[in-house]
């Protein structure tokens, strides 16, 4: 995700920019909750896939970041299908 993204700037990289991304987000859900515009048993839950997808980026990032397309394969050999 991290190399997909096409924003940075010389004070954030593009990884930086990612996971404040996550952090606004989550902080605007919180604050629609807090304010009673979202039901709490619909953020909480929200904010756990932020806190996931977030904790999810750096095996990504490493998996996106291999130069040689075979170190992709799966166990055994077996061909993964890179994403379209």
């Amino acid at each position: 995700m991290i190399n997909r993204t096409n924003y940075e700037t010389k004070w954030m990289s593009r990884g930086e920019f990612l996971f404040v991304g996550f952090e606004a987000i989550k902080r605007l859900m919180e604050a629609k909750m807090d304010l009673g515009f979202l039901p709490k048993s619909f953020v909480l839950p929200y904010l756990r896939k932020i806190d996931d997808a977030a904790a999810f980026v750096p095996l990504v990032h490493a998996a996106d970041c291999l130069v040689n397309r075979r170190s992709r394969r799966g166990p055994g050999g077996a061909r993964r299908r890179d994403p379209a």
